[in-house]
């Protein structure tokens, strides 16, 4: 007679791969959590499991055959870059339907507050040891951070391109045009004003500069007063004033952080 010797550590593991069977089938993906259990095996620990596989892994200590088990099976050896992945599909998804990325904090696709994710990725030093991500988030919409102007003024700027895309031209804007909850007649209007274009950052004129936005001919502009770090509060913060109190006034570039529903600087003064 044969005896069969059965190793407890392939029992356990074997015991845990079933788990994280029963987990994708429930949950569609492997993006296991820390705090997992396996409802149907006495919770048992199928996140902690995930996260020692992962660690194993990332050091070069898991079995080959395990990890080509894994890999089969679609294990997500790295959950921030998954969730990284995850945001980014949101966000291409959303921009393919609404044309734009500076989405407001209520904004929501596929179920998700996708206004949010961008918000988080602007945040001070969260890409700084990815410039992968932040290469493929500028690759979707190259304005997605602006850099010393709010959020809102992006929004507007967006709306009179998506406004000029469909065929709209800027004669026909006058205050009161609403789109996308922003008045772009009269954020429009106001960049025509030339004591507005001393306070803009570069990257604020050259997007008025595509949408065919100019200041009134036959008068003096300074341009880039905001650049060297004066008189910025006065007009890189220049929005509609119509927009919800979502993400109102937010500042971003340069690595600051993001100031989520602050009050809008400069106003219509």
């Amino acid at each position: 007679m044969r005896l069969r010797v059965i190793d407890p550590d392939e029992r356990d593991w074997t015991r845990s791969y079933l788990a994280a069977r029963r987990f994708l089938r429930t949950q569609g993906h492997l993006r296991i959590p820390l705090d997992a259990r396996d409802e149907h095996d006495h919770k048992y620990p199928i996140g902690q499991w995930a996260a020692v596989q992962r660690r194993e892994y990332t050091a070069g200590r898991l079995q080959k055959d395990r990890v080509r088990k894994l890999v089969m099976l679609g294990m997500v050896w790295s959950h921030p870059d998954a969730a990284f992945d995850d945001g980014l599909a949101t966000a291409h998804r959303y921009l393919e339907r609404v044309g734009r990325l500076a989405a407001p904090q209520n904004a929501v696709q596929d179920g998700v507050r996708v206004g949010r994710w961008p918000a988080n990725q602007r945040r001070h030093g969260v890409l700084d040891a990815h410039p992968e991500r932040e290469a493929a988030i500028r690759e979707l919409d190259p304005w997605w951070r602006p850099d010393g102007w709010t959020i809102a003024w992006q929004r507007a700027a967006n709306e009179v391109r998506l406004f000029l895309a469909r065929g709209g031209a800027l004669d026909e804007l006058a205050p009161g045009h609403i789109a996308g909850g922003e008045d772009i007649g009269r954020w429009a209007q106001r960049h025509v004003t030339p004591g507005v274009w001393g306070k803009l950052r570069p990257g604020q004129i050259e997007q008025l500069r595509e949408l065919g936005i100019a200041p009134e001919p036959g008068t003096a502009v300074f341009e880039g007063g905001a650049a060297g770090g004066g008189g910025v509060e006065d007009g890189v913060a220049v929005a509609s004033g119509v927009g919800g109190a979502e993400g109102r006034g937010e500042r971003t570039g340069g690595g600051v952080g993001v100031e989520e529903g602050g009050a809008v600087v400069g106003g219509d003064g």
